[in-house]
């Protein structure tokens, strides 16, 4: 037996109906409310500051976009305007928890960027400010770069940040970091290690010991890197001289080159075994070293 559908309408006068209309209407709108209502509590929304500059303002909502690529474009249009940098640096920290791995990077090196630009132009930044947004960023990004689960470009990333930071504040945080980072597996890890200590320079130099072992790392850049930070700490690595020295016969041109730089701390302390060790590089085979131990010794010379 066929059954009919018997809609609701069926037995009531014009009246009834419109009554009947009216309900669902409002049902629906209810419904639609709800549902307005829960989308925008799922996608939070940047509160407009009156402080914040306009062409800030207008980025902000690109980093809550659901879209990652907006999301990391944001971030370096941000970065590139040179503005508010602690409410960009906030809102990084933010994305350090971002489920897409490239914007977790993305927001690490924009931190770090932040940083170095406030090395560069502290006249340009309120240091109040910006302290406090790098200060309530060193955790996170401690916690980003000590998971063993993040992609190795990540935290590589979150390192240098923590690196860019700690050569103007939070060294006594930051400091342990690096050096435990000395000993990691992957060797970029180690190359930032080293030269983010020396970028520190003197509050970093109980790394001194430790960053004369990385001059006998498998990897070249490493070496190089270990080099170039020993050079930064001049007298205070005055011991390790007969090490630095030893990597005039490094394989790599890439160390050898990096040891004339190192060594220029010293051509005043050690004039006549830095002309000597110049002389030797002066005739490398690399055209890059030679050149560079060439014009040095022709200083050195006059």
């Amino acid at each position: 037996m066929n059954r009919r559908l018997v809609l609701p309408e069926r037995g009531l006068n014009m009246s009834g109906r419109k009554k009947l209309l009216g309900l669902r209407m409002t049902s629906l709108l209810v419904v639609v409310l709800q549902f307005v209502g829960l989308s925008c509590r799922s996608v939070p929304v940047a509160q407009p500051d009156p402080e914040i500059p306009p062409e800030i303002a207008r980025l902000l909502p690109g980093l809550y976009d659901e879209n990652p690529n907006v999301r990391e474009k944001t971030l370096w249009d941000l970065n590139r305007l040179h503005q508010s940098q602690d409410q960009v640096v906030r809102e990084a920290t933010r994305l350090l928890t971002d489920e897409f791995d490239t914007t977790r990077g993305a927001a690490a090196t924009v931190i770090g960027l932040v940083a170095l630009y406030n090395l560069d132009y502290p006249e340009a930044i309120d240091q109040a400010n910006i302290e406090h947004a790098f200060n309530a960023a060193i955790l996170p990004l401690i916690e980003l770069f000590k998971n063993k689960n993040e992609r190795s470009f990540v935290r590589s990333d979150a390192l240098n940040a923590l690196a860019m930071i700690g050569q103007g504040q939070s060294k006594d945080t930051i400091l342990p970091v690096l050096i435990e980072s000395l000993a990691e597996d992957d060797d970029s890890m180690r190359k930032t290690a080293c030269t983010g200590l020396g970028s520190i320079g003197a509050p970093a130099a109980t790394a001194v010991p430790l960053l004369t072992e990385r001059l006998r790392d498998d990897s070249p850049r490493v070496r190089s890197a270990a080099l170039e930070s020993l050079g930064k700490f001049g007298k205070d690595a005055s011991a390790t001289w007969p090490e630095m020295v030893k990597m005039v016969d490094d394989p790599s041109a890439e160390v050898r080159f990096s040891l004339i730089g190192a060594l220029l701390e010293f051509r005043d302390s050690r004039p006549e075994e830095y002309k000597k060790i110049l002389t030797v590089l002066s005739e490398d085979d690399d055209p890059y070293v030679r050149e560079l131990a060439t014009d040095l010794l022709a200083i050195v010379d006059d």
